[in-house]
């Protein structure tokens, strides 16, 4: 709830004027932890989620390198990944979407950073065009993608292995382009409940090993191969 500080101040005779001051919500939102993932065998896993039609990826990672292995978010099969976000290289994303691969190649020297963070929005509308967003700004061409997308884990697929920090995932299973300068917070992370995210998962804020709480529902992750010490003082 808003405080209302009231300051009366006499600026003549019979004049008065009162200042109210309603700090932002934001103010008490922390963000000090992030989770690390080694790119050896360290990844986060949850329940599987599907869409069918529209939705929206929204995560922060400062990868150490991107490349064969940057696997970040995904989901594996007995046979091969179904589905999965790879950081390819600094001018390359690609996605694969029931068993359909899509590369996004850079259009605007909009790079991924290495050993800083970044943020990257992935939306597909009603018309099941899907664009993706780096750091607030359009990545590449959206392109058409109408299959089910299906995820469960962060950190890997197969045996591929992210090797950076995440911080700050959620899921919807809308399009969330409207609110994407939300989304973005001007550069770090924020709350994401005014949202109504489908999965929320803070990566280290008031989680405890093993455990990283989902704050939109009750779809917790797991982590593997990992420890507390996973959980570390670098973010966004």
């Amino acid at each position: 709830m808003p405080t209302n500080i009231n300051f009366d101040k006499k600026l003549g005779k019979g004049s008065t004027t009162s200042i109210n001051f309603s700090p932002s919500s934001s103010l008490s939102f922390i963000n000090t932890l992030s989770t690390l993932f080694d790119g050896i065998d360290t990844s986060v896993t949850f329940s599987t989620i599907a869409f069918s039609n529209e939705f929206t990826t929204s995560f922060w990672f400062k990868p150490i390198s991107v490349g064969v292995n940057s696997y970040i978010i995904g989901r594996d099969t007995t046979a091969s990944p179904s589905d999965y976000v790879w950081l390819r290289t600094i001018d390359q994303i690609r996605l694969r979407i029931s068993f359909l691969t899509y590369t996004f190649l850079e259009t605007n020297n909009n790079n991924i950073n290495v050993g800083a963070w970044n943020h990257l929005l992935i939306c597909r509308d009603f018309s099941n065009n899907v664009t993706l967003y780096l750091n607030n700004q359009i990545f590449s061409s959206p392109q058409t993608v109408s299959t089910n997308h299906r995820l469960e884990k962060i950190g890997n697929i197969d045996s591929s292995f992210y090797d950076g920090l995440v911080n700050n995932v959620a899921f919807w299973n809308s399009d969330q382009t409207a609110n994407r300068n939300t989304i973005y917070g001007n550069g770090s992370p924020r709350d994401l409940s005014e949202l109504s995210p489908l999965l929320w998962y803070r990566m280290g804020e008031d989680d405890i090993y093993p455990t990283i709480s989902d704050n939109a529902g009750s779809n917790d992750a797991t982590m593997v191969s990992m420890s507390a010490a996973n959980f570390v003082n670098d973010v966004p």
